[in-house]
Formats: structure tokens, sequence, C-alpha cells
């Protein structure tokens, strides 16, 4: 059996004054403490006696008389640290006592959401989507939203209050905490066209909504900001036959608060 030096190291020996922190400072060193693989983590540390160096060969350190620790060197065998030991804490940012950090509460998204869409761009839509730039830019306009999250599913609905039209939408939340990422998609509309739309050069379209997506960052458990876009079709009806004449793209600016 290796002996291991003095007393101080038997089961009955007081605690050891003080430690000292030795690093490795190289790969080729890194052998003499338990094989440490070269390249992991090379400022490993070891605590040892202040008046004992740490093993000096492979055979030493796997004698008996030392022992690995998690955060892989090693110590002597029989030493018992005391209940609050800060090893490496400053390498590792951790510490050897105190309880751990406490988790963020998840946020929950299920609930009635207040929102308002502030309209800031207009793409396409034949003459629709120049008389809305020309004309509606800025233009705000209120939604209610009801959602219902299981984990980061989310699902729920988006109601026009002024014409009672909805969406039906899903999707998902990145994480349930503050500055997740919301995204929902349309999957059904109740929705009318609007009939008998004016351009500014006096044609009359017909639009009918086709979608809507809201990509969002949740702010707090009681604010939601990003962009509402909607996708719509405009058409003609000459002879009461429609006619698709152009796809627009209407993007808006989007606070929800509850």
């Amino acid at each position: 059996m290796a002996h291991c030096g003095h007393a101080k190291w038997g089961a009955a020996a007081p605690v050891m004054r003080q430690l000292r922190l030795t690093s490795i400072p190289s790969e080729a060193n890194a052998e003499h403490f338990l094989k440490i693989p070269p390249g992991r983590h090379l400022a490993r540390l070891v605590a040892t006696a202040i008046d004992q160096d740490p093993p000096k060969t492979v055979d030493e350190a796997h004698s008996g008389c030392y022992r690995p620790t998690e955060f892989g060197g090693i110590i002597p065998a029989m030493w018992k640290p005391p209940p609050c030991l800060f090893l490496i804490a400053a390498l590792l940012g951790v510490s050897g006592c105190g309880s751990a950090p406490t988790a963020p509460t998840p946020l929950d998204l299920t609930g009635h959401w207040t929102a308002s869409a502030t309209i800031s761009k207009a793409v396409g839509g034949d003459c629709v989507g120049p008389t809305i730039t020309q004309t509606m830019i800025g233009v705000v306009r209120p939604y209610s939203i009801q959602l219902v999250q299981t984990g980061t599913t989310v699902t729920g609905s988006v109601t026009n209050p002024s014409t009672g039209g909805a969406w039906t939408v899903s999707g998902t939340v990145s994480s349930p905490d503050p500055g997740a990422h919301l995204s929902l998609h349309s999957t059904a509309s109740t929705n009318a066209p609007q009939l008998g739309f004016t351009c500014s050069d006096g044609s009359i379209r017909d639009i009918l909504p086709v979608s809507l997506a809201i990509s969002a960052t949740v702010t707090n458990k009681n604010a939601i900001t990003g962009t509402y876009t909607e996708d719509t079709n405009e058409n003609i009806e000459p002879g009461g036959v429609p006619i698709t004449t152009g796809g627009m793209r209407l993007t808006s600016t989007l606070a929800m608060s509850r």
C-alpha cells in the first residue's frame, strides 16, 4: 500500500489550514494529473496542502494518495473539504456553497390581448398598394387577439372589431421568457372581402384577404411588439367575372398589451 505522508491525511486529521491552487500550464504536464486529455482545459486546478507538492509522476498520481476532483484536478485522498469552498469560481463561475440560481418564472401568453397595427408599407396590389401608400401610412387599426399557450405552441384568433372578421392562427414561441420570439400564421379566416375599394386613379378593386402572419418579441408578461403582415388579392369583376389584377402585402407595426 502506498504511504501517503503525514498523519494529517488520516481520517482523524484536522482540516488543513490553507489550500494552494496550482495550475497545469502546458499539455506536457497535463498527463501528470490523471491523464487529462491534451488541449482540454489546460488551466486545470489541483488543491494541495500548503506544505506538500502535487504528484510528479503518473504512478504517484495513481498511488492511492490522491483522488480526482469533478473539475479535472486531484486532491489528497483523505482530505475532507470544509462546507463552503470556492476553488474555481473565477474560472468556472461557480461556488462551493449556497443555493443554485433561481430560474426565471416562465411567462404564459394565454389570455386576451388588445392590439394595434399601424400601417407602415404596402407593396403590389395593382393600384391598391400605391393608393394605400399615398393615403393610409400611419393609420392605426385595432384588433382583439385571444391566445392559448401549451408549452411552446401557441394558438388563437385575431379579430377585427370594426368588421367582426377573424383569423384563426397558430405558431410557436421560442421560449416563454422575456425576449422570446413569437411567430403566428393564419390557418383559416372569416374575413369578408372589401368590395369597391377606390384607387387614387379612380379604378375600382375588390380586396380579398389571403393570409396573416405575426412576427414579434415578448417584451414582458404584458407586452408584445413586432410586425403584422397581411397578404391580399385585388380583383376586378367585368361582367361579374372576378379577375385577379395582383397581390398586395400590407405591413404594419404591431403592439399588443393585456
